[in-house]
């Protein structure tokens, strides 16, 4: 899933005005191999079992604002063998075992490292590693690394990142299910903010908004694929709100928009085929003007996006059958509500045949397993947000 704008994390990358010479700027980061993540009871890397239906990570609400792991049945709110108060955790990571059919929970974001210079790093139970040093990224100490977005594909996790200095750098990671991690570089001095994952490498999107349209760029790596401009008649604002790719050639954004007519938010969805180039834009009457919507999960080629009706309270999730034809065929499933309590729909997850959907209920998260709402444990505390759900 792409977190666009994540956490504000815009804000805490800010970079210090100082002066470095030539010698002090960091070469284009070069994939170094890969390393395998060490996991196991030996207290290096110490691991989460893995063995819960579900698991949601999020954060209680003031004063403590301590960072929050919870099952179907269970709160935790210490997970993690270590100091926590210098990180910004983005989502949790499931990462399988080479060796045999276990799993463990894992944790990604950035950890600051002195005053607004932060390292991309991976949380593990015991042990937290920042992956520039991992991989030999020459990051100078005097740069920063900001988090830009991320995306799962097949059970992989890859995460956008630049430093920033003198010069800045673009690259990513990739983690895989088994732990392997790598760094690829891409074209320097682009501003990419969206990336998703594929069989052939990664698929980033440098996307710029204008009045009635919008410019987009496409690459795989560090190959440009090709510039469109997205524009529909009736219509503008139009903002890029999540990508993913529904197979290897054909991406999937979901945005937001205006419709002049009545100056409502609206939402359009559309596809890229990359190998042809044909953009086509699609316009869905389910989704009430004015909603918001969650990001977007693909499953077996379907996108599944969840909506908070925001004027009726009504939270559902849809999933699309897209066509060459034009008009999607829409499948809306509403989700349990309680009467006189305000929920909202964040995020889908699918594992096997169950749709699990993370939200809220008033001001503490909650989520439902294929439509039936499931409250979480809160021991006591009375606000609070999830972030992340995975299995």
């Amino acid at each position: 899933m792409n977190k666009f704008f994540l956490y504000g994390l815009a804000a805490i990358f800010a970079i210090s005005a100082c002066k470095k010479t030539k010698k002090d700027e960091p070469a284009t980061p070069t994939p170094q191999g890969q390393n395998e993540i060490p996991t196991g009871p030996d207290g290096k890397g110490g691991s989460i079992p893995a063995t819960s239906d579900i698991y949601l990570f999020g954060k209680n609400g003031l004063p403590s604002s301590n960072y929050v792991l919870w099952t179907a049945d269970a709160k935790f709110d210490n997970f993690l063998n270590y100091d926590l108060s210098p990180m910004a955790i983005e989502g949790l990571f499931i990462q399988g075992n080479k060796l045999n059919a276990s799993k463990s929970v894992n944790f990604f974001g950035s950890h600051m490292i002195s005053q607004n210079k932060y390292r991309i790093s991976y949380f593990s139970k015991d042990k937290y590693y920042h992956l520039a040093e991992e991989l030999k990224v020459p990051i100078s100490n005097n740069f920063t690394e900001a988090f830009v977005a991320y995306a799962h594909f097949q059970k992989n996790l890859y995460m956008l990142a630049e430093s920033f200095g003198a010069s800045t750098m673009q690259y990513y990671y990739r983690i895989s299910e088994k732990g392997e991690f790598s760094v690829h570089e891409l074209t320097p001095n682009i501003d990419y903010n969206l990336i998703a994952g594929s069989n052939n490498g990664a698929v980033l999107a440098k996307a710029e908004p204008r009045l009635l349209w919008t410019e987009l760029d496409i690459y795989r790596d560090k190959n440009k694929i090709n510039n469109f401009k997205l524009e529909k008649n009736g219509y503008s604002f139009i903002s890029l709100l999540d990508m993913q790719l529904i197979n290897d050639q054909t991406l999937f954004f979901n945005s937001s928009a205006r419709r002049d007519s009545d100056e409502s938010i609206q939402y359009l969805f559309i596809t890229i085929n990359l190998q042809t180039k044909v953009t086509r834009i699609y316009t869905t009457s389910h989704i009430p003007a004015n909603s918001t919507v969650g990001s977007v999960f693909v499953s077996q080629g379907k996108p599944y996006i969840p909506v908070t009706a925001n004027a009726t309270g009504e939270c559902f999730y849809i999933s699309l059958a897209l066509s060459e034809a034009g008009t999607p065929t829409v499948d809306k499933v509403q989700l349990e509500t309680v009467a006189g309590t305000t929920f909202h729909a964040d995020q889908v997850f699918i594992e096997g045949n169950d749709v699990y959907v993370m939200g809220g209920e008033g001001d503490l998260p909650c989520y439902w397993k294929n439509k039936k709402l499931v409250r979480l444990k809160h021991n006591g505390v009375g606000s609070g947000y999830a972030s992340d759900i995975r299995k």
